[in-house]
């Protein structure tokens, strides 16, 4: 049986995630708030502008995927964002800025399947090809 749990396939996923939750953000900005408190809307319209660029970002990423050392790095660090993102909503979320639990959820949920991925499969990453020493300059 195949594994369609890729690390491929899920920053994939992910970019699909934040291209269509930071275009929600940018247009229908009280869906998260339920009122339109000018504050909490522009807070929520610049995420969707943070959103929008990591899905661009993971997008690129996943149509450059190789399994090389760079692609763990990045892989990593998509991993390590979901994370600080994840506290970051469950601080503001505590300060009583921001009534969106699911978006702490989303994040966590995102960050554990990439923890998850990641130690399925650390041993499919490979050191970088496209760099010899031809390349590097003195």
């Amino acid at each position: 049986m195949k594994n369609n749990l890729t690390s491929q396939n899920l920053i994939f996923f992910q970019a699909l995630f934040e291209l269509i939750s930071g275009g929600v953000m940018l247009l229908i900005p009280f869906w998260f708030t339920g009122h339109f408190d000018p504050d909490e809307l522009a807070m929520i319209k610049w995420a969707g502008i943070q959103d929008c660029a990591i899905g661009g970002l993971c997008y690129t990423i996943y149509r450059g995927f190789a399994y090389q050392e760079r692609d763990r790095k990045l892989f990593l660090f998509l991993m390590a964002y979901h994370l600080v993102i994840a506290f970051h909503i469950y601080h503001v979320d505590d300060l009583g800025l921001l009534t969106a639990r699911w978006l702490y959820a989303a994040h966590f949920v995102f960050a554990f399947s990439f923890a998850i991925v990641y130690y399925i499969e650390k041993n499919n990453y490979h050191p970088d090809t496209r760099l010899n020493d031809d390349d590097k300059t003195d």
